[in-house]
């Protein structure tokens, strides 16, 4: 067979998975004072996690993350707990496991805050596998 150009070193390349992509969106999602909006997304596969949000009016809302891994008891932070009025990040998550966003309106005594946010979950592809099922695919046929 012949190799196409380019294969070797491929394998440090991280495409991901558009398929298999999840989408979460809201507006106009209302924290109450005093409150919080906890986000739990379950994580199946090693994926990279896209991050959006503002806040209206520019006011600010603490932003943290954490994630349990499927392996372990405890959770941890990933990001700690940071006052901002909007925030857009990637987050790279080579395990599976749940991630739960946390938005907390704790600090304010009267004023609720007003959220709009984008979450996108991609599944990171393992090319080396994909290559194993490929060749599986064109050795059957």
């Amino acid at each position: 067979a012949n190799r196409a150009e380019g294969e070797q070193g491929e394998e440090e390349f991280v495409e991901l998975d558009l398929e298999k992509t999840l989408t979460w969106t809201g507006n106009a999602v209302t924290v109450q004072a005093g409150g919080e909006f906890r986000m739990p997304l379950l994580v199946p596969y090693p994926s990279v996690l896209a991050i959006q949000f503002e806040v209206d009016g520019g006011y600010d809302i603490e932003f943290s993350l954490t994630f349990k891994d499927d392996n372990e008891s405890e959770s941890s932070v990933l990001v700690e707990p940071v006052r901002v009025s909007d925030r857009e990040g990637q987050l790279d998550i080579d395990t599976t496991g749940v991630c739960e966003i946390i938005w907390s309106n704790a600090h304010a005594w009267m004023s609720s805050k007003t959220l709009s946010y984008q979450l996108q979950l991609a599944p990171k592809l393992d090319m080396r596998w994909r290559k194993r099922q490929l060749a599986a695919v064109t050795a059957a046929t």
